[in-house]
């Protein structure tokens, strides 16, 4: 099997190039996430279980996504979920977005198959959400903001609150950390057009975008 290595690359800004000017380079990261299949000991077709399981029948099996890592060219970890050890237990969506929004925006995410991996991450997501994500024509915006691009869809955990945008290969999330009175404006103004954010949790902002390569 060949091993792919991608090195650092030149980022140039506009206007900056000059003569005696350094070049910077841009980090680029590495994620995927792995499932497995877990026995639930259950049979759908079984309706008696004190006559026992029928051999013929097939067990129920749940596919669980339990891991999600992240790593530099080098092959240095940026970060994981679980951070140590393995689990068998599904991570949650909170859990895998977060480790996305760890990564310095500095630094470019990409991904390979990156379906399965958005599939599994957002299973705590309403289906609503969930059909408008992966129908950006849904989501269009019109007239002049057009060119902005589609709406994000708001997803809330807690007191966390989340935009996630899928565009062809580009996945975007944004999360706002709100305030005990913020989060109570947006429960009273849950369908606005513009959530409240007071200064200070539009400071605690964190935006990512990963870019799915295949």
């Amino acid at each position: 099997m060949t091993e792919l290595v991608i090195k650092d690359h030149p980022v140039r800004k506009r206007g900056t190039r000059k003569k005696g000017k350094s070049i910077e380079f841009a980090t680029f990261v590495g994620i995927d996430g792995e499932g497995i299949n877990v026995n639930l000991n259950t049979c759908y077709l079984c309706t008696h279980p004190r006559e026992g399981h029928d051999p013929r029948h097939p067990f129920v099996e749940e596919h669980r996504y339990t891991l999600l890592a992240a790593a530099k060219e080098t092959h240095e970890i940026q970060g994981s979920v679980p951070e140590k050890g393995l689990s068998i237990e599904n991570l949650s969506t909170r859990e895998c977005l977060d480790l996305i929004l760890d990564i310095p925006l500095s630094h470019k995410i990409f991904a390979y198959a990156f379906g399965y991996d958005l599939t599994c991450m957002l299973r705590d997501v309403d289906n609503k959400s969930l059909y408008r994500l992966f129908r950006p024509e849904l989501r269009a915006r019109s007239g002049a903001d057009a060119m902005k691009g589609p709406y994000p869809v708001r997803w809330e955990c807690g007191q966390f609150l989340y935009f996630l945008n899928l565009q062809g290969t580009k996945f975007t999330v944004t999360r706002y950390d709100r305030c005990s009175s913020c989060l109570e404006a947006d429960r009273k103004h849950r369908f606005g057009t513009r959530p409240r954010r007071c200064d200070s949790c539009q400071s605690s902002k964190r935006r990512q975008v990963v870019w799915d390569i295949w």
